[in-house]
């Protein structure tokens, strides 16, 4: 799951981590990838804050590009990690399917 957008304005951050709880509840392997405005998802209060807590409660892999970081003066908390650019396409080469949220 690729989240590129994060704002207290739209819930489309909410709407993707809960779809990924969701898939993760269903049995399938989850990993979550926060980039560009999406790798403030976890500055986010409320719904995609309690989305993010169950996934790692889950055990899910959650991931944020360092580039987007930098880019908005933030640091990743401990649990997730994180990953250059060029990294990027390996990644997501290496899933069975990707669903963007923008």
């Amino acid at each position: 799951m690729v989240v590129r957008s994060a704002s207290p304005r739209n819930l489309r951050a909410a709407e993707a981590l809960r779809g990924a709880v969701g898939l993760l509840a269903g049995g399938l392997e989850v990993c979550v990838v926060l980039v560009e405005d999406g790798a403030a998802a976890f500055t986010l209060a409320g719904e995609p804050q309690k989305a993010l807590s169950t996934l790692r409660a889950l055990g899910a892999k959650v991931l944020v590009e360092t580039e987007s970081l930098s880019a908005r003066g933030l640091s990743a908390p401990d649990w997730i990690h994180s990953f250059g650019r060029a990294e990027l396409p390996a990644l997501l080469g290496g899933c069975d399917a990707v669903e963007a949220w923008r």
